[in-house]
């Protein structure tokens, strides 16, 4: 995408340094062909496809990094609930250890 619109740029400036001037020199006066018209649509539509393409790889991207984290919170939360349940039995046991 970026050569396309650095493609566009150049196209841009280089139309304006050749278009004919008016007689004060101050303005360019711009001639556009339908050609130009036409090849201006295309490059608009394969950009804005691409944007399209771009936000939509975006969205899935972060669709999974909320489902991946979730899925960690999930299991964090079970290990944590887990390991809480065993604590006083390891105290337990320890005291016992410790004791005799």
């Amino acid at each position: 995408m970026l050569s396309v619109l650095s493609e566009l740029e150049r196209d841009r400036t280089s139309s304006t340094s050749s278009s004919p001037r008016t007689p004060d020199d101050s303005v360019a006066v711009e001639t556009v062909t339908a050609e130009e018209v036409e090849r201006r649509e295309r490059r608009r539509k394969k950009i804005t496809e691409e944007l399209f393409e771009t936000e939509k790889t975006y969205l899935q991207h972060l669709d999974l990094t909320h489902r991946v984290c979730a899925s960690l919170d999930l299991i964090i939360n079970y290990l944590l609930r887990c390991t809480l349940h065993w604590v006083p039995v390891f105290v337990f046991l320890l005291v016992n250890h410790c004791i005799s």
